[in-house]
């Protein structure tokens, strides 16, 4: 099993810190908003395969380094020059990483500090949960000069809250204050910068208390059984009901 660490050591643009249970990923791009490019979008790639592997991990957060941008769009230099096909390679690339995150078997939570635009967005929307400071903000402004939303961010948008709400922001390019994307349900936490962290962990620590096969099993059957029709939606969920009785103890229920 590779050290998670000992990988990110090679890594340019992601840090990694371990915490018994609990792994902090952190994009490190405050020059430049933390914009994703090709090169980070492998690193986190490869970065979360090893987390998925790695048994002893039961969560993780995902963050961004300075205070200005969790994830401020993509590096638009690196499509200048990119054919049509040569983009629809880049956006399955993209799409990877958003399905690694989504399939990891185990929550990600989002640690937003800031604007979180485009991918920024579609990749917060990919985690488990998410939580902001007060200052940031949302939405899909690339639109404005001609680029769609590429890493299924559109779809996970409608399925959070609401066909109707996520046309109208993906079409306006409006952009979402804290609050507003708290009352929409984007978010299920709002607090100051100071105390992002604390609160991120916090919560994390609280998950990682759990049986790591009932979170797997519960994690598989919420998402997937939100894309199924519901008697598919509840077969499923027995089964996995049934799978998560190998690991029950009932001497941990009060």
């Amino acid at each position: 099993m590779t050290d998670v660490n000992l990988l990110a050591e090679k890594l340019e643009n992601i840090q990694v810190q371990t915490n018994s249970s609990i792994a902090l990923v952190i994009i490190e791009r405050e020059k430049n908003l933390n914009t994703l490019n090709s090169q980070t979008i492998s690193e986190l790639t490869r970065i979360f395969r090893l987390i998925k592997e790695n048994s002893e991990i039961k969560v993780a957060i995902l963050a961004s380094s300075g205070e200005k941008a969790f994830i401020s769009g993509t590096e638009t230099q690196e499509l200048t020059n990119l054919t049509p096909q040569e983009a629809k390679i880049y956006a399955e690339k993209g799409q990877k990483l958003a399905l690694e995150i989504e399939n990891l078997g185990k929550p990600v939570i989002a640690a937003i500090n800031g604007l979180t635009f485009d991918v920024g967005l579609e990749i917060a929307l990919a985690c488990s949960l998410r939580i902001a400071t007060s200052d940031s903000q949302f939405g899909f402004p690339a639109i404005e000069k001609g680029l769609l939303p590429f890493l299924g961010g559109s779809r996970r948008l409608a399925r959070l809250i609401g066909v109707g709400r996520a046309l109208e922001l993906l079409l306006s390019a409006r952009i979402l204050d804290a609050q507003e994307a708290y009352k929409m349900g984007l978010i299920s936490q709002v607090t100051r910068q100071t105390e992002l962290f604390s609160q991120v962990k916090t919560l994390a620590q609280k998950i990682s208390n759990n049986s790591p096969l009932a979170i797997k099993y519960l994690l598989e059957s919420f998402f997937n059984g939100l894309e199924m029709p519901l008697e598919d939606a509840l077969l499923l969920e027995s089964t996995l009901f049934g799978l998560s009785t190998k690991s029950f103890n009932n001497k941990s229920i009060n």
